[in-house]
């Protein structure tokens, strides 16, 4: 009987550790995954200049993890700089583990530019 009891006590244990991942937790890792775009080397060309641009994009994430109908809300940038924006998100690799739980679409903030 210790023996069942041990085991439920693991196996719950072990359970809530793979429990679904909170939205506030998913949004925290996307932006952090998304924050690689300031550092693409074309965007850091392109926006090189000293003082740093905050703009507002627009993206869905689908099931795979891919990042798609990325979309430019607000920016003080050149449409040519936006344009180099939305093509390195669409570069980014897939984000791992996407909870099924979470909506798929999303607005970050990037400070562009800057040393």
């Amino acid at each position: 009987m210790r023996l069942f009891i041990f085991l439920f006590c693991l196996l719950s244990s072990i359970a809530s550790a793979y429990s679904a991942e909170s939205r506030e937790a998913f949004a925290a890792r996307l932006q952090k995954h998304v924050d690689a775009v300031r550092y693409d080397p074309i965007v850091r060309q392109s926006a090189g200049r000293l003082d740093a641009k905050l703009i507002k994009v627009a993206f869905a994430v689908g099931a795979d993890g891919k990042i798609q109908r990325v979309k430019i809300v607000s920016s003080p940038m050149s449409r040519e700089l936006n344009v180099y924006i939305v093509r390195a998100f669409e570069r980014l690799d897939p984000i791992k583990n996407v909870p099924a739980s979470i909506p798929l679409s999303f607005q970050v903030s990037l400070s562009i530019g800057g040393k």
